[in-house]
């Protein structure tokens, strides 16, 4: 739950023997408390069956990146939106992903906002 970069470690064995993975990961807070160009921020619903609306106000920019990463940490979706009036309100539709958690990353350079997005 705190920001900071860590060291994980996956091993998984039989009686055959066992295999570790360990890879580096950094976590960042998500809290809009500390985004200085995103004043409202919402995802709804959320729990959905794949169709959702984000809706976002904030300073506005040229583009705002609109990604969706599973559980693995795979990017499953990325959109370049227009946020040249510091407004977006859209419904998306996924009913192509499979039912489970993921994580709604939306942002520019260095100011991200992610959201745990649950798809039933």
């Amino acid at each position: 739950a705190n920001p900071g970069t860590y060291t994980v470690s996956l091993t998984i064995g039989n009686s055959c023997g066992s295999v570790t993975k360990t890879e580096e990961i950094t976590v960042r807070t998500s809290s809009l408390t500390e985004s200085k160009d995103f004043y409202f921020f919402r995802v709804f619903p959320n729990p959905n069956r794949g169709i959702f609306t984000l809706e976002i106000s904030g300073k506005p920019q040229k583009e705002l990146q609109v990604e969706i990463y599973n559980v693995l940490g795979q990017k499953v979706f990325s959109q370049i939106e227009d946020f040249n009036t510091g407004r977006l309100k859209k419904e998306y539709n996924h009913l192509n992903l499979i039912p489970g958690a993921y994580t709604l990353k939306v942002g520019h350079q260095n100011d991200w906002v992610n959201r745990k997005l649950i798809i039933e």
